[in-house]
């Protein structure tokens, strides 16, 4: 098992291993483009934290002054305080499965807006959970 430094050294003594045989130009025939397309777990990670970003609508992100605290552990209200959600939309993703059927089955609310609250709610969820560890919101 390697700790960080002897990672680290793995890591420094491949990269120069590679560098040399390039500069040597004894590198083997596709090795090169082989191991600059290896992508880290960070380069995975950062990819995916971008397109997963990218798919939230803007008007479902949580505006920067209405992100809890970074030491916040309960942001349980954050929904009803984020200015996001109409008083619609929180009576819908506040009811009970049976009563969401019920007000459908009445007509009073529409399934399109009920998934729609629901997804909207999840946006706000996804924020709060994945991105509060991000570099703009450490500030």
């Amino acid at each position: 098992m390697l700790d960080n430094n002897s990672s680290h050294l793995a890591i420094s003594t491949r990269s120069h291993a590679f560098a040399l045989l390039e500069k040597t130009r004894n590198f083997p025939r596709g090795l090169l483009e082989l191991y600059n397309n290896i992508m880290t777990w960070e380069k995975i990670g950062e990819k995916a934290r971008a397109r997963l970003d990218a798919s939230i609508p803007s008007e479902w992100r949580i505006p920067e002054n209405k992100m809890p605290a970074a030491e916040q552990t309960d942001v349980m209200d954050t929904p009803f305080l984020s200015g996001l959600f109409s008083e619609r939309e929180i009576s819908i993703t506040t009811s009970s499965a049976t009563n969401i059927v019920d007000v459908v089955a009445k007509g009073v609310w529409k399934a399109e807006e009920v998934t729609r609250a629901f997804c909207k709610r999840a946006a706000v969820a996804h924020q709060l959970v994945c991105l509060a560890g991000s570099e703009s919101h450490k500030g």
